[in-house]
């Protein structure tokens, strides 16, 4: 009976991705018929898991310190909402996935925004606000070069898994992954160039308010 169960989820796992990823079932007869001969699913597993874990760990730290920011600036309430995001998402750890990052996004352009608009509305900064920028700003910037170098390893992934077909009856560890890509790509290339392009506003109402600010680095490609 459990065994039954398991083929039952192979076969629907196996079902969803082709009709995700635009296969057609004359393409699933010739790749099942290889039973994983010159299959890169072992690697690309790897390589999945180690740019989203990337993307997520650099979030966090990007929420971080939109929150402390916000606070900085007297946005009490937009800097809870962003430290309580950026904890759910240290909590996903190996669930984070698209609808994570979705919600994240949306937060983190919204309160970007929100501490953008507070800048730009300030007659005079203070001492205090200065520094609080400029500390922002050095961790914004980094944490979007590792949000750029984890999207860059998922994409990387992705373009191999779709030169790889579908993951046959020897790579079954890999369906998780297989029916993740894509969700998850769609949804980074919906959500991280906002993240990028509020950043960039950010950086450029520091500078208006004579603040030095770190250069923010060029948004990743998706194509």
């Amino acid at each position: 009976m459990e065994m039954g169960r398991k083929v039952r989820t192979v076969f629907l796992s196996t079902f969803l991705f082709i009709s995700l990823s635009g296969f057609n079932f004359q393409d699933l007869g010739g790749l099942l018929g290889s039973l994983g001969g010159g299959s890169n699913w072992t690697q690309i597993v790897k390589d999945w898991k180690s740019g989203l874990g990337g993307l997520a760990k650099e979030s966090v730290r990007l929420g971080y310190a939109q929150a402390d920011l916000a606070e900085a600036l007297g946005l009490k309430q937009e800097a809870a909402l962003m430290r309580g995001q950026a904890k759910n998402l240290e909590q996903s750890g190996d669930s984070f996935g698209g609808s994570d990052l979705n919600e994240f996004g949306k937060s983190s352009v919204s309160i970007q925004e929100a501490i953008n608009a507070k800048i730009r509305s300030t007659a005079k900064l203070s001492a205090a606000d200065k520094a609080a920028m400029a500390q922002a700003g050095v961790k914004l910037s980094n944490s979007l070069v590792g949000i750029g170098k984890g999207v860059f390893i998922l994409v990387q992934a992705s373009s191999r898994a779709a030169s790889s077909g579908v993951p046959n009856i020897t790579d079954i560890f890999a369906l998780p992954v297989a029916l993740e890509i894509p969700i998850m790509i769609p949804a980074a290339a919906f959500v991280i160039p906002k993240i990028f392009e509020v950043c960039y506003d950010f950086q450029k109402v520091a500078k208006e308010k004579n603040v030095a600010m770190p250069e923010i680095p060029k948004a990743p490609m998706f194509g």
